[in-house]
């Protein structure tokens, strides 16, 4: 059983759909933080305000960046400040994991002469990218090595405690890391 794929265009109709979820929410904030002056502060973010928010991230693995943002205002309910706090906590511990793991696994890598390239996720967190780890989670490593160095490569992570995950056509190889809770994703193209 293959699941859904998204052509480009679909991929961009729902991330502006995504998007736009914010929006409404983020200039009536807005509006009211402008024009709150004589008329009082505006109500604090409830979990009212938010419902539809989070369930979206977390839907998609983007919780920590919704609970990042909300976590640099002064105007949430104890409710929605506790969710901002435990789902940075979260995103944290899951991205040391994931780094830690990245990084045993380039060794393993490098230790049979292997250099590969860290993609999309695995790239932007190593790099720093974000500003705070726990603000993306990624949904699994992404490695790109050689079609040559493909055997050596899926030796290596065997020997880590990855096994390979049967899919249909893909275009990369799967395995997977039950002890770590890691998928890898290696990429020869």
């Amino acid at each position: 059983m293959g699941y859904f794929r998204p052509t480009q265009d679909e991929r961009w109709r729902a991330f502006l759909a995504y998007g736009a979820l914010f929006r409404p929410w983020l200039a009536e904030r807005s509006e009211a933080e402008r024009s709150g002056a004589g008329q009082g502060a505006p109500s604090p973010i409830g979990p009212g305000e938010v419902k539809a928010a989070r369930a979206l991230t977390e839907l998609y693995g983007t919780a920590g960046s919704l609970a990042w943002l909300l976590s640099r205002r002064d105007d949430l309910t104890d409710d929605v400040a506790s969710y901002a706090k435990l789902a940075l906590l979260y995103g944290r511990a899951k991205a040391e994991r994931q780094l830690a793991g990245l990084a045993a696994l380039v060794d393993a890598l490098n230790g049979a002469g292997i250099v590969p390239l860290l993609l999309k996720g695995s790239a932007a967190q190593v790099a720093g990218v974000y500003p705070d780890p726990g603000y993306r989670l990624m949904a699994d490593i992404d490695i790109l090595v050689s079609e040559a160095e493909m055997p050596a490569a899926v030796a290596a992570a065997q020997a880590l405690g990855y096994v390979i995950v049967p899919q249909e056509k893909s275009h990369a190889l799967g395995l997977f890391n039950a002890e770590l809770g890691l998928l890898l994703e290696i990429h020869d193209r």
